[in-house]
């Protein structure tokens, strides 16, 4: 196995570790969901290893799993609020942070720390999505 390949299998791994740990605390039938997806990262890696009927199997057993939770693309799926938690959450605040360094190598503080505020609050709404994709 190469370096690309082992570094492609340890993110796999990874992925596979932090669903593993948000089923665990996930109490709702989005555990399921997770059970897919962690076992769609596993045959991700059985695939990378040439275990092709492992692979195969896994696969299957993710997708009933998954198909269960119907279209993800919904307003009413969870993507919806997955999108929204990246964008009020993560995207919103650095576009903020750039203008806030900006603002400041200006020397124009007060206009720095509204943008300030606003990344608070947008975090903060990030986080709200958040929460409603683990109740």
């Amino acid at each position: 196995m190469n370096s690309s390949n082992t570094i492609t299998a340890r993110r796999i791994s990874n992925a596979h570790d932090v669903l593993q740990e948000f089923r665990s605390i996930t109490r709702s039938e989005r555990r399921d969901f997770c059970k897919g997806l962690i076992q769609t990262a596993v045959a991700l890696l059985k695939l990378q290893q040439g275990k092709t009927a492992p692979a195969s199997r896994l696969s299957h057993r993710a997708a009933s799993h998954l198909q269960k939770h119907g279209p993800m693309w919904s307003i009413h799926g969870n993507l919806f609020f997955f999108l929204m938690r990246i964008l009020w959450g993560l995207g919103l605040p650095m576009v903020l942070g750039l203008l806030v360094l900006q603002c400041a190598q200006q020397q124009s503080n007060q206009s720095a720390t509204s943008l300030l505020c606003l990344m608070e609050i947008s975090v903060l709404f990030g986080e709200l999505f958040a929460a409603h994709l683990l109740i």
